[in-house]
């Protein structure tokens, strides 16, 4: 166990406790007064307090930094092989951060034929995927573009993204061979791998640049926009392919510990899974079923080929 975890839960077990502490709150005007229980400030492990801060962070990155650009959300992935250097070597997580940046910033650059040019960007450090196992990945708010020296911003032309996943290859395996973490004999077997040894860039929430209510609530890395319920369907096609993508199984119904089979019918729904997106897919519990897994499937064949 962490060192950090006990502490993590013994705030969350006192949090809003008026038993360990409470401020006094009192209207000089009205006289009205209150108690206002102490909070843990905790992230992630208490509901109430991680809904507090990511509502604040997004409101600040709207009103103080994003600029009214389209911007795209990217999630920048590892293979499982390399995964267990940043859960016993926190500190890579950081250099992670460092190889997602420079790799977007030359792919850019390249796109859009600068030799200069700055990026606009906000990264998240999530380690955990689903049921809470160890998966070490970066969401990154990036504006869809470049920012110039005089101030003018150049959108991205519509380009294949497969180069940027070998530039965030390269520079990942680089930075583990300098902490001394892999030798040139992994880093040739991962390169014999197909489909970018495991490595996975992915982009397709795109905002546009008058979405503000989009751009907070992607900045607060939410699973639902404000105004956008496509983002939810989209997010759910993601999740259910995801044991596809990396090559676990031949199609999301196959995979045991995934709720698309339960989705489809194809196994009975547990009482805690809400299906209330398949709404959008038809009236007819029937027809949103059919809708929803030719939805989902489509992109089967796409996957195949990478």
């Amino acid at each position: 166990m962490r060192p950090v975890i006990p502490g993590v839960v013994r705030g969350f077990l006192k949090c809003g406790d008026l038993a360990d502490g409470f401020a006094r709150v009192r209207c000089p005007a009205c006289l009205h007064e209150y108690l206002l229980a102490f909070s843990c400030r905790g992230r992630w492990f208490c509901p109430s307090c991680h809904s507090k801060k990511v509502v604040q962070f997004g409101l600040h990155l709207r009103e103080n930094l994003l600029y009214p650009v389209p911007h795209r959300q990217y999630v920048f992935s590892i293979p499982i092989i390399l995964r267990t250097f940043f859960k016993y070597d926190r500190k890579l997580l950081g250099k992670l951060c460092q190889c997602v940046n420079k790799s977007p910033l030359r792919f850019f650059r390249t796109a859009t034929g600068f030799k200069t040019g700055t990026l606009g960007a906000v990264m998240a450090i999530q380690t955990f995927g689903d049921y809470a196992r160890w998966h070490p990945h970066i969401h990154v708010l990036l504006a869809d573009g470049l920012f110039r020296e005089n101030g003018v911003f150049y959108v991205m032309p519509k380009i294949d993204i497969k180069p940027l996943a070998e530039m965030f290859r390269a520079n990942v395996l680089k930075m583990l061979k300098r902490e001394g973490k892999i030798d040139d004999g992994l880093i040739k077997n991962l390169l014999t791998w197909k489909h970018n040894s495991g490595f996975s860039v992915h982009n397709g929430v795109r905002l546009a640049k008058d979405n503000e209510a989009g751009r907070e609530a992607l900045a607060q890395f939410k699973s639902i926009l404000v105004d956008a319920d496509a983002y939810l369907v989209q997010l759910s096609r993601y999740i259910h392919l995801n044991p596809v993508r990396v090559k676990l199984v031949a199609t999301p119904a196959d995979y045991p510990w995934s709720s698309y089979a339960a989705f489809i019918g194809k196994h009975q729904k547990p009482g805690w899974l809400d299906t209330g997106l398949l709404a959008s897919f038809g009236k007819r519990l029937g027809d949103a079923v059919k809708n929803y897994q030719r939805f989902v499937e489509a992109q089967l064949s796409d996957l195949r080929k990478t």
